[in-house]
């Protein structure tokens, strides 16, 4: 499907011209969403979303043609896994390339994909300069890429960010939004109004004894904060997840409570 059109070679700031194209984004979290619309809209090309895999099954059931679907691993109803394999079955010849979008890179994880039946992978937070390689490699046209960050134009209407967010690197949460400052304050808004109370869903899934739905939960602030470049964060989460697959009750606690200080600690600061 993708390889009997061309691609221009990109502009003077590296974003490609995928304007020929159709993309699929599959993620649960809406905030990894709007960044996947910013990037791939800038590059011209039409792009869909859809919340989890059996969303994304249901699309491309209902006639939708896409060039590649870019597929979240860790989503509730459908994850991943299934929705590729389900998709592939379906569609057999006439099924989209499927890239995973996740945010792990552990061996085992990426060869889970690949069994999966996926073409490649690409990493949450973004980085724009490697999603547009791998959808290149997707569309079997060879593209390189320098390794600075996407820049868009500066904009007179540009809102001032804050010079300082405890926990945050502005400069960084900047580039995996190809540099758009009222949509990084915008996701930093959704962040503080949709993450803000997650430490409390973690831990009341927690004391339930639901650890699946606890890592569940931990996975999309996880995705999300570093993709706003909130490190202190997402370091924590990754450390939370890591005790938490042990069950270990007291060094679970521990490592809410450090997670929640870190969380905490963040959105005071952005909020004042």
């Amino acid at each position: 499907m993708a390889g009997d059109r061309k691609i221009s070679a990109g502009t003077a700031n590296d974003i490609p011209d995928f304007s020929a194209y159709q993309f699929l984004v599959v993620d649960d979290d809406p905030i990894i969403r709007r960044i996947a619309l910013e990037l791939l809209g800038n590059t011209g090309a039409q792009v869909h979303v859809a919340n989890d895999g059996r969303h994304a099954l249901t699309m491309l059931r209902e006639d939708l043609t896409v060039d590649v679907v870019l597929m979240d691993i860790e989503m509730p109803h459908m994850n991943g896994y299934a929705a590729s394999k389900a998709i592939l079955t379906e569609l057999g010849s006439q099924a989209p390339v499927i890239i995973a979008l996740t945010a792990h890179t552990g061996q085992v994880h990426i060869q889970q994909c690949f069994d999966s039946g996926m073409r490649g992978y690409t990493l949450k937070p973004f980085d724009p300069a490697w999603l547009f390689s791998v959808l290149g490699q997707a569309l079997e046209i060879p593209m390189m890429f320098s390794a600075s960050a996407q820049t868009v134009k500066a904009d007179a209407n540009q809102p001032l960010l804050p010079h300082q967010v405890n926990g945050i690197s502005i400069a960084d949460g900047l580039m995996r939004v190809g540099h758009n400052q009222q949509l990084y304050l915008s996701l930093l808004r959704q962040f503080i109004d949709g993450h803000g109370q997650d430490v409390g869903r973690i831990r009341n899934a927690f004391m339930s004894g639901d650890f699946p739905l606890a890592r569940l939960l931990l996975h999309g602030v996880r995705g999300v904060a570093s993709s706003i470049g909130a490190h202190e964060v997402g370091q924590q989460a990754i450390e939370l997840d890591r005790v938490l697959k042990t069950r270990d009750v007291d060094e679970s606690l521990h490592a809410l409570d450090a997670f929640s200080e870190a969380l905490a600690e963040m959105i005071g600061s952005a909020v004042h």
